[in-house]
């Protein structure tokens, strides 16, 4: 799941944006990744990735560090989401993440 997600995503962007948005290291660390954790464990980290890559695309852009043309790794926001990911798993092979979202998201109740 991981992998060809990255993909999908990658394969989606070059046609957008017509030029290439993910290299094809990306893919195949997905690859791995998903192979090793799992499908539910590497949705997580993809989407932990992802808002790894966000933070750290702002915090960046804001600093005047990259310009808008420059093109920001992906890898280390995978192995930071893919870290968090593992770190979290609980000793019956769940994770911590994924048991707060279902606990707290569906009943009803507000967070804030």
């Amino acid at each position: 799941a991981f992998g060809g997600t990255l993909f999908i995503m990658g394969a989606i962007g070059s046609w957008a944006f017509k030029k290439e948005v993910l290299g094809f290291g990306d893919v195949k660390l997905g690859l791995v990744l998903g192979s090793i954790l799992g499908v539910e464990l590497s949705l997580l980290a993809l989407f932990l990735s992802l808002i790894f890559a966000a933070m750290m695309s702002i915090i960046l852009l804001l600093a005047k560090e990259v310009g808008e043309d420059h093109m920001i790794p992906f890898g280390p926001n995978i192995a930071a989401g893919t870290l968090l990911t593992i770190l979290t798993k609980t000793v019956g092979g769940g994770n911590h993440i994924i048991n707060w979202y279902f606990t707290n998201m569906w009943t009803g109740e507000y967070f804030f």
